[in-house]
């Protein structure tokens, strides 16, 4: 399928995932080290009056052009979530991506799904987490998506 889609100019394709990052808690992984330099992980205690999320949601969607032989992977979209990322968020980031899509003439979009960010012995803030994915990423950082409430 990715082979017949790389071939059709209005189609997309893409690999999608969501993830997320407590603020806190340690991360579970392991790790090479060296001896005289070990990696020491510190959990960190929430404080009151924090107003950051203790956890912080991001998805995203890994761009391929190209041939499968030689794909490009360069590109990556990602979206924060303030809150949990219920249906209705993983909904609205989609219908973000097709409106992208639909700019650049795309018609049909090929998603496959599958799912690096560690502070030692600090906090990081929300918006410094996920400045520093994106800084990873090579993206620009864009406001969190939230669930709109209807109120009737």
């Amino acid at each position: 399928m990715i082979a017949y889609a790389s071939q059709q100019p209005e189609w997309a394709i893409g690999f999608l995932d969501e993830v997320w990052w407590s603020r806190f808690a340690r991360p579970r992984m392991h790790a090479w080290q060296s001896e005289e330099h070990p990696v020491r992980l510190i959990e960190q205690a929430w404080k009151k009056g924090d107003p950051d999320p203790k956890a912080l949601a991001c998805y995203g969607v890994l761009w391929q052009k190209g041939s499968p032989e030689d794909p490009d992977r360069s590109q990556i979209w990602l979206r924060f979530v303030t809150g949990r990322p219920v249906s209705a968020i993983s909904i609205q980031f989609l219908a973000l991506c097709c409106e992208r899509l639909a700019a650049q003439g795309k018609r049909n979009w090929l998603l496959h799904a599958k799912k690096a960010v560690v502070e030692p012995d600090g906090l990081l803030s929300a918006k410094q987490l996920a400045e520093r994915i994106c800084a990873h990423f090579g993206c620009s950082y864009e406001s969190h998506l939230a669930v709109v409430e209807k109120v009737s």
